[in-house]
């Protein structure tokens, strides 16, 4: 199980985890993770979804943690328990955040010093809910095989993909990192579980909070909105698909979170030219910016 899977500091700042919001959990399945072909026919040949968040509440933003946060701690091995669905995201981020030597009052210490990046933002991250979020999606000609509904509300042909998207922003202000924890399930049955993180382009300009903050927070909710169609878009194409790659090879992909450089092992599950999307060791998916000098203009619209 991934949740019995402990990992290195390293591993914790790659996910951009960095405090324990109060948000909602994904309700614990009726059945283990099945195989896609024990899942409703008619759910899977149709092609219809439900997406289904939060009703109410605004998107959880938190501010990205770096060695600097562990004061006499720095350098410490630090112990994170990897994401698990059902446990929830207040489980993954604090609850697993085992700093040898720090108590819970300085693990609180190293989640409010993070999130100081974000007070610049706050008028606008305070009004941002999940209707703004998902507006895209709503868009004419989104897709027409989706729809913004509760789980319960699904139908015997749609498969339901529960969401619980965590935004995170690097200390330097100049990326953005999502991490989508999703599971699909039809019927009840929980066909398949994962996080998925999407990281943006490094932005720069002399001014972040100025970059971010103009025309009241547009680019900020705008990239929000990108990244989390992403991870909606690669989910719907490839949950299926990517069970079946294990033959694939790994390779160490190398990406830039802000000016921190990043790596993990991965296996390609799609290269895109505006994105490319792998499969980590771990199973997690990770969603990065095409690779430099791809072609931009070959660009056609996403699956």
């Amino acid at each position: 199980m991934l949740a019995a899977r402990f990992l290195t500091v390293a591993i914790l700042l790659a996910y951009g985890v960095a405090q324990a919001r109060e948000v909602a959990t994904i309700a614990e399945p009726q059945a283990q993770p099945a195989a896609p072909a024990q899942a409703s026919a008619q759910a899977l040949s149709s092609g219809k979804w439900v997406l289904s968040l939060p009703s109410e509440g605004t998107v959880p933003f938190d501010g990205i943690v770096t060695f600097d946060h562990y004061g006499n701690n720095k350098g410490e091995h630090v112990q994170v328990t990897a994401p698990n669905i059902a446990t929830g995201i207040a489980g993954l981020i604090l609850g697993g955040l085992l700093v040898k030597g720090i108590s819970d009052a300085g693990k609180e210490k190293v989640r409010e010093e993070a999130n100081l990046v974000l007070q610049p933002f706050r008028p606008v991250l305070d009004k941002f809910n999940y209707a703004r979020l998902t507006a895209p999606l709503e868009q004419p000609g989104a897709s027409a095989k989706l729809r913004l509904a509760s789980g319960a509300q699904a139908g015997i042909d749609e498969l339901v993909m529960e969401s619980r998207p965590l935004f995170s922003l690097t200390q330097d202000k100049r990326s953005l990192v999502l991490s989508n924890l999703v599971q699909i399930q039809s019927a009840g049955r929980l066909l398949w579980e994962n996080q998925v993180r999407v990281v943006s382009p490094v932005f720069a300009a002399e001014d972040m909070n100025a970059f971010w903050n103009e025309q009241e927070g547009r680019k900020l909710l705008d990239e929000s909105q990108r990244l989390y169609l992403q991870s909606v878009q690669a989910v719907m194409a490839h949950w299926r698909t990517s069970q079946t790659t294990d033959s694939a090879q790994f390779k160490t992909v190398r990406y830039q979170e802000g000016g921190v450089e990043q790596f993990e092992r991965a296996l390609v599950l799609q290269e895109h030219c505006d994105r490319r999307i792998f499969k980590n060791l771990r199973g997690q998916w990770l969603i990065l910016p095409a690779s430099p000098g791809a072609d931009a203009a070959a660009c056609k619209p996403a699956a």
